[in-house]
């Protein structure tokens, strides 16, 4: 974003317009800008801005070119657009055409990720991160203890309900991942953070309870749909990790799978006459899969990773996170990222990460597109038509036996 001279009074107009001038505490500047004048085009006259004035400008407008404050006890917001642009390459749309281009342009991308805010100014907090910072939960907990006691805990309550439902349906309750993602669709705090692969699925989450501003604030006029493509974070995954393991010790894992199958009375030969080395590579790592995925997801070895990436849309190497254990996730089109800060939004220790690999890199941990929210109706009828609705998103399967009952009997 160029800092042109408009920009620049702009900023510190709807700063002044928001803090107040009488905040100010330099008699002098005051009295300059009170002989700040407009040019015909109601552009600022550059020849009326002073020293002073530039001064005060160019520092409100530097303090916007850094990241926003944060703390342990409260969560942190962007005041600006520009100040956004540290961790973000971003598009605004104000018009109904600028939507129409952009809904064109991705919603039918598949290897994208999306997260949909109702917000332009809120960061990549997740739910538990916002319930630990509010509730000062850090008084009394730490952050590990606490995630360990929540699984534990939702596989005791009511007799163990929520194990023995994970369990029947063969998503494995012993899986600490697992039990989170059924936490995270059932409105828990979790450390995990929604994304969708459905653009449309993201607007839906953008739109919902949307709230007209009443601030001059500009970045309160928008909602926003963070995205970046899935390859991005496929580093991050456990899969892929899990993956370098398995072919590293490929040769291993193949003579404990045969050395299996000769316990069940398989003659050597006969494996190697039926089973093609190629064949028997995968099911010896199907065979391995499932007990080093467990492992992986332990809550202790979780938070040893800062930022982490959870799919199963795709299975190629048939290793499984056991994610997808209810109709929302699975409507959502639902992956996660995880993050074991408790206290900094996920753009934060992604680009400290990179920062710490890189001291000189360009970064920008994804896009945003920040829409105005004047367009939330316009969004939303473009998005019902597709059925992207709150029965969709959110399906009750009581509801839906009941419309199945009736559609049946009327005929539909």
């Amino acid at each position: 974003m160029e800092l042109t001279l408009d920009l620049k009074t702009n900023l510190f107009k709807e700063y002044l317009d928001n803090v107040g001038y009488d905040k100010l505490q330099d008699p002098e500047l005051i009295e300059d800008l009170i002989n700040v004048k407009e040019l015909p085009n109601g552009k600022v006259d550059p020849s009326t801005l002073t020293a002073r004035v530039r001064a005060a400008m160019n520092a409100y407008v530097g303090s916007q070119l850094l990241e926003p404050l944060m703390s342990d006890k409260h969560l942190s917001e962007y005041q600006t657009i520009l100040q956004k642009e540290i961790f973000f390459e971003q598009t605004t749309i104000d018009t109904k055409a600028e939507f129409d281009d952009i809904f064109e342009k991705f919603i039918d991308e598949g290897q994208i990720l999306f997260r949909g805010l109702n917000e332009a100014k809120y960061r990549l907090y997740s739910s538990l991160q916002r319930s630990w910072i509010d509730q000062k939960l850090s008084v009394v907990f730490k952050y590990d203890e606490f995630l360990k006691s929540l699984v534990q805990k939702a596989r005791e309550i009511e007799n163990g309900t929520i194990a023995n439902y994970l369990d029947a349906t063969f998503f494995d309750s012993d899986n600490d991942l697992a039990v989170l993602s059924f936490l995270q669709h059932h409105r828990c705090p979790t450390p995990l953070l929604d994304w969708t692969y459905s653009f449309g699925n993201a607007l839906f989450f953008a739109t919902e309870d949307i709230k007209m501003s009443r601030d001059e604030w500009e970045i309160d006029n928008y909602f926003c749909v963070y995205y970046l493509e899935e390859k991005f974070l496929n580093k991050n995954s456990i899969k892929e990790i899990l993956k370098e393991g398995f072919a590293k010790y490929k040769p291993d894992l193949r003579e404990r799978f045969n050395e299996l199958l000769e316990e069940d009375n398989f003659d050597a030969e006969d494996i190697k006459k039926n089973l093609p080395t190629e064949l028997i590579d995968k099911l010896a790592v199907s065979f391995q899969s499932n007990s080093a995925m467990k492992y992986m997801t332990k809550v202790e070895r979780l938070v040893t990773f800062p930022i982490l990436y959870f799919s199963d849309h795709e299975d190629s190497y048939k290793t499984n996170y056991l994610l997808n254990n209810n109709l929302n996730i699975v409507n959502q089109e639902g992956v996660f990222t995880w993050n074991s800060v408790p206290t900094k939004p996920l753009e934060h220790v992604a680009n400290a990460e990179y920062r710490e690999e890189n001291p000189d890199g360009d970064y920008r941990f994804s896009k945003c597109i920040n829409i105005n929210k004047n367009l939330a109706a316009y969004v939303r009828e473009k998005i019902k038509e597709l059925g992207i609705t709150d029965e969709f998103i959110y399906p009750d399967p009581y509801d839906l036996a009941g419309e199945i009952f009736q559609k049946t009997k009327n005929h539909n």
